[in-house]
């Protein structure tokens, strides 16, 4: 038979270990205020539960249910928690059945929030001392007032020294050609009796175009400006003068067309506008 003693040493190293589970249980069970704490394997007795849709989402506790275990008729709960003030609070008032209906005797779930800072007064902030090369208050004041002048000054500085970068760097301006430039090329070719039928039309239209307002010829059909344009003494002179050329491409050196020739040809065509 075993004496009381020996019993008594037995059950020594059996106490220990279940208070060393019960310790770990509650140190489980408390967590800091902005933590997530955790409940596993939890077994409330009666019909499934399920967390009550509180009125403040973000209330000083927020409890959600991560897992059901059936158990028998009863079933087993993971719970995960977050308290936002410190305190003791039972996860049990937070339930309800599935249908809604409310809950009575459930044995008490307590979980604890235990506060960041340590209980007492806030700890003192040390007062550092000004460094004494510091300018008072109103040195500060025209430190930034000086430092705004300078940099409207600069940025002032800045956009004009850009367009003078862009107008230094901008292309010259190239003069429109004047229509005795653009008949030129086509007098040469006609000289030569190598122009062909859209160089004649564009040679025409270039002649009609300057001489359709100087001879009223608006109102008048293309065909009949050019036949207006043709017998007018000033403006049909050089259109007579390549449509002989074009009509006698070969001609004797006597008779070869220079440049002064030319030139007076195209006197009244020397401006950029027909």
């Amino acid at each position: 038979m075993t004496s009381p003693k020996n019993m008594a040493a037995r059950l020594t190293p059996l106490r220990l270990v279940f208070s060393l589970l019960l310790l770990a249980a509650g140190l489980a069970r408390a967590t800091t205020v902005g933590m997530t704490g955790e409940v596993k394997d939890q077994k409330l007795p009666g019909p499934e539960l399920v967390v009550k849709k509180m009125e403040n989402p973000r209330g000083p506790f927020i409890l959600r249910i991560t897992a059901v275990y059936p158990h028998g008729s009863d079933f087993r709960y993971d719970f995960a928690y977050t308290g936002l003030e410190p305190g003791k609070y039972d996860l049990c008032t937070l339930l309800e059945h599935k249908d809604k209906t409310p809950v009575a005797g459930l044995p008490p779930v307590e979980v604890e929030i235990t506060p960041v800072l340590p209980p007492g007064p806030p700890p003192m902030i040390e007062d550092h001392p000004v460094a004494p090369f510091l300018p008072r208050l109103g040195g500060y004041r025209m430190l930034l007032w000086i430092l705004g002048i300078v940099w409207i000054v600069g940025f002032i500085a800045l956009l004009c020294w850009r367009r003078k970068s862009r107008a230094a760097t901008a292309p010259a301006s190239v003069p429109e050609p004047t229509v005795a430039e653009r008949l030129r090329p086509l007098i040469t070719e006609a000289t030569a009796g190598r122009l062909d039928r859209d160089g004649q039309a564009k040679l025409e239209r270039l002649l009609l175009g300057f001489w359709r307002q100087r001879l009223d010829l608006d109102a008048a059909s293309p065909a009949e400006a050019i036949r207006t344009l043709r017998n007018h003494p000033e403006g049909g002179e050089l259109l007579r003068r390549v449509e002989d050329w074009l009509h006698r491409p070969v001609r004797p050196e006597s008779e070869a067309v220079s440049e002064a020739e030319i030139a007076t040809l195209l006197q009244p065509y020397l401006t950029t506008q027909p």
